[in-house]
């Protein structure tokens, strides 16, 4: 947890918790279609690593019911913000856990998938990071990564005209 090569620019914020947040509602269709993708069902053990807030985490938690969702943060304020939402949406099949995710404290082969968004942008060596993801995946499992190009337009709510143009 000490590497600095880890630090994201908005850490320990809480004005960064209610951003994070609102992007989760954002881009809802968007992870909607992440996770059908990912096919996840009942009883799969599932990592969102950088998980901030757990916006994701409490998703997957929902789709992988009864096995727990676990997600993992490197910043103390998302993690413990990150509890008490999941606790505010009375979702007990989720833990948070403080941690980097460039060195897991998971064994080998511990999920079944192992799922990050928006995150490699901020690793430093992303190669690492997805390496260490395979580690704690199960041989077999899946491991995927969503991030951005930061070349779109992004509306929210919705405004279906200024979409079509």
């Amino acid at each position: 947890m000490g590497d600095e090569s880890r630090k994201y620019v908005h850490a320990g914020s809480i004005e960064e918790v209610a951003r994070l947040e609102a992007q989760a509602k954002a881009f809802e269709e968007q992870l909607e279609s992440e996770l059908r993708i990912l096919d996840l069902k009942p009883r799969m053990k599932v990592l969102d690593a950088g998980c901030g807030t757990g916006a994701i985490t409490r998703k997957i938690a929902s789709k992988v019911f009864p096995e727990q969702a676990c997600g993992v943060d490197i910043d103390p304020v998302f993690i413990s913000e990150a509890k008490k939402l999941a606790a505010n949406d009375h979702i007990n099949n989720v833990s948070f856990d403080l941690g980097n995710i460039d060195s897991l404290a998971f064994d080998n082969g511990t999920f079944d998938l192992s799922y990050c968004r928006l995150v490699l942008m901020h690793a430093k060596n992303p190669v690492k990071t997805v390496t260490e993801l395979k580690r704690v995946t199960k041989k077999g499992g899946i491991v995927a990564a969503s991030d951005t190009d930061d070349g779109g337009v992004i509306l929210f709510p919705a405004a279906p005209k200024f979409s079509a143009l």
